[in-house]
Order: C-alpha cells, then sequence, then structure tokens
C-alpha cells in the first residue's frame, strides 16, 4: 500500500495579537506620575531623580536613560498631565465658555498635581533651563484660556487688537488666589460676575494692547 503523500495544504497559524502599549510604556507612566506626585508634594527644588526612580519601582538608570535631567523630566511630566486636560468648552459664547472654564479649573487647582502644575510656572521664572522648557510647552501646547479666547476673537466677541494675556491674567489671577493661597472655595456666582466685569472693560476697549 503506497504511503500517503503529505497534504500541501498550508495550515495558517494564528497571528499573535499586538501588544497594547507593553512594558517600557507602563514605565513611562510610573515615572511621570511619581515625578508629578513628588512635584507636588516636594516642589522643583525638592525634587530628585533618585527619588522618582524609588517612588516608580525603578532602576535610577531608567529614568536617566530617558530624561537625562530633572527639568527634562518635570517638563514631560508636566506635557503628560497637559494632554490629559479635557477638549476646552466650545459653546458659541465667549461668557459661557470662560463660566465654565473657570468653574472648572477652580476645582481642578484643590488637586496637589494641579497646584504643582500651576507652581512649575513660578519655579520656571528661577530656574533657567526649566524656564526655556516651560516655555516651549506654552508653544507646543497652547493653554486652554488662550483657545477660548482666540474663539472669541474670531467670533468677533472681543476688539481686535485685545491684549489676550491681559485679559486671562484679569480671571485667572483671582481665581488662583482664592483656591491657592487662601483656600477658599469660589462659587458660581462669584466666577459669573468675574466674567462679566472683565468681559465689560475688554468689549470697551479697555484691554487693548
Amino acid at each position: 500500500m503506497p504511503a500517503k503523500r503529505p497534504s500541501s495544504r498550508v495550515v495558517s497559524k494564528a497571528e499573535p495579537k499586538p501588544r497594547v502599549g507593553g512594558r517600557s510604556a507602563r514605565v513611562v507612566q510610573e515615572v511621570l506620575a511619581a515625578a508629578l506626585e513628588l512635584f507636588a508634594e516636594q516642589g522643583y527644588a525638592g525634587l530628585s531623580m533618585d527619588a522618582v526612580a524609588a517612588r516608580a519601582g525603578v532602576n535610577k538608570t531608567t529614568v536617566y536613560r530617558r530624561w537625562p535631567t530633572k527639568a527634562e523630566l518635570v517638563s514631560a511630566a508636566l506635557y503628560a498631565m497637559r494632554d490629559e486636560e479635557p477638549a476646552p468648552p466650545n459653546t458659541g459664547s465667549l461668557e459661557q465658555d470662560l463660566v465654565e472654564l473657570l468653574e472648572r479649573m477652580a476645582v481642578s487647582l484643590t488637586t496637589p498635581r494641579k497646584r504643582a502644575f500651576v507652581s512649575s510656572f513660578v519655579v520656571g521664572n528661577v530656574d533657567p533651563e526649566l524656564r526655556a522648557l516651560l516655555r516651549r510647552l506654552r508653544e507646543e501646547r497652547p493653554a486652554i484660556p488662550a483657545i477660548v479666547f482666540r474663539r472669541g476673537l474670531e467670533r468677533g466677541e472681543l476688539p481686535a487688537g485685545t491684549d489676550l494675556q491681559l485679559i486671562a491674567s484679569a480671571l485667572l489671577g483671582p481665581i488662583q488666589s482664592l483656591v491657592l493661597l487662601k483656600r477658599e472655595t469660589v462659587e458660581k456666582p462669584f466666577i459669573e460676575r468675574l466674567v462679566r466685569l472683565v468681559l465689560t472693560g475688554a468689549v470697551a476697549g479697555g484691554a487693548r494692547s
């Protein structure tokens, strides 16, 4: 009896499913999260690369290989946090967008991570390396208020030539002062009055550069 010839049919093997993320991505997330936690707890001056590695549970060479300096590590952590922010309000009304934005900010400023983010811009005025990295962050990831103001300008809700940085400071300053310095809760009626006050002055031309 002749031997059976082997089948010429090719048996396909199931292709392995691609891994999502993987260990490298998890390590990056853990290190950046640790950096933000320590930055919030100890500030920029008190943060060390060794402490970040210990908090993340990785070897310090892993941290130094990807982020050679503390400023680069903190910058990467702030980039990651900025990317997690929700999209800016877009109701079609500048006033309503600003009220929603400031309400959101008043809540987020009560968290250690957001306080660390805001404080980084103060520290950045002292440390030259961090200052340069924060400047790049502002250029590459425009702050949410800047996006909202530009939309209002494009819709004609603000006069041409309005100093957007000035009205941003007029709106954000009181909220940051009340929440960060006085540890007070900012209610919606206060935010609505503040927005009306600043926009009334801006529309009248009081914020032209």
